[in-house]
Formats: C-alpha cells, structure tokens, sequence
C-alpha cells in the first residue's frame, strides 16, 4: 500500500510561507513587531491574524509556553504557530519564543528602574 501524498494546497501554503520569510530578518523588538503585523494584516488569513492578537496582547504566554502549548491556548494547529513564527522571519517557533522572552525581560527590568 502506497503512503498517503499530502495535498498540494499544504506544500503550496509551506511554499508561500518559505518564499515570503526568505528574504525577511526578524523584528529587533516588540515596536518592529507590532509595525510589521500593522502593516502587513490586511494579508493575513484569520488564524494568523488570531496568533499575532494573542502574542501582542499576551507576550508573556508566547515567552513560557512550547508549541503545543501555545497552539492550543490560542485555538490553532501546531503547524498554524510554526508558519507565523516563519513569516515574521524567525527560524522556528522556538527562535520566536527566545524573541519574546528577550522582551518580556526588558519591560520587567525597565518596570523595576
């Protein structure tokens, strides 16, 4: 029996996000980050528009949680956090996480200043 082929709607989808995060570095902070994802919203499908509300109104959750984690407190598929941490231009989920930590930790030190 012949393995099942993923259908071409996924790899054309992977194919868009990698040719869109190709040439994009990440943001160097949250203020890049909310600039890009206002700039860019009108082109994002509703989960990705879900994700990007979820991580700028909870960066600590994105800073804490895995993948799984995550997907499931926001209502997406694991995949769903992977493409959005690709298309901000982060290498993976876990760079997008690293990001958000850095963050977290610099608004707790400026609040303790």
């Amino acid at each position: 029996m012949k393995a099942p082929v993923a259908p071409a709607v996924s790899r054309s989808c992977l194919a868009r996000v990698a040719d869109a995060s190709a040439n994009r570095q990440p943001p160097e902070d949250m203020a890049a980050l909310k600039q890009w994802i206002g700039r860019n919203s009108s082109t994002f499908s509703r989960l990705t528009i879900r994700i990007a509300r979820f991580a700028l109104e909870n960066p600590t959750e994105v800073a804490i949680d895995n993948g799984a984690e995550l997907a499931t407190v926001v209502g997406v598929s694991r995949a769903s956090i992977s493409r959005f941490a690709l298309a901000l231009g982060f290498e993976s989920h876990a760079q997008l996480r690293r990001f958000f930590q850095g963050e977290v930790m610099s608004r707790q030190k400026k609040d303790l200043s």
